[in-house]
């Protein structure tokens, strides 16, 4: 069934046609693997080899970080759990494949000139993202 996940049709269609269908069948198995750290790697090929899906993950990732708050009084994004998650994605995604690699790159610096461009901690998710990964 993996093969058929990221990309051979013969094998598993429905399971890809699960992550990369319409929004409402495939919200379940992308909500799976956005909460298990241990399928990263899956999620950078599924990304990689599919850029329908990494055009979702990645919106889906964008949504997540707009809700992200950043707490001055802590220097922390708040809620915090849900910072280091998306820095675990991130970078799950920048270790992965090329293609995976540069749709997330390209999203995080796209996302900073959005917000402003700022090079400092606290004032932009994807700044401080980027500041992160050291990139």
């Amino acid at each position: 069934a993996r093969d058929g996940l990221l990309g051979d049709e013969a094998r598993a269609p429905p399971a890809r046609d699960g992550l990369l269908g319409d929004e409402a069948r495939a919200q379940p198995a992308r909500d799976r693997l956005l909460g298990d750290q241990a399928r990263a790697p899956l999620r950078s090929l599924l990304a990689a080899r599919h850029p329908a899906y990494g055009r979702r993950h990645l919106g889906r990732l964008r949504g997540w970080g707009r809700g992200l708050r950043y707490d001055a009084s802590g220097a922390v994004w708040v809620p915090r759990p849900s910072w280091q998650r998306l820095l675990e994605h991130f970078t799950a995604l920048l270790q992965g494949p090329p293609p995976a690699r540069e749709l997330a790159e390209r999203a995080l610096r796209s996302w900073k000139r959005r917000d402003g461009d700022f090079e400092v901690w606290g004032i932009s998710v994807w700044t401080d993202l980027l500041l992160a990964l050291k990139m």
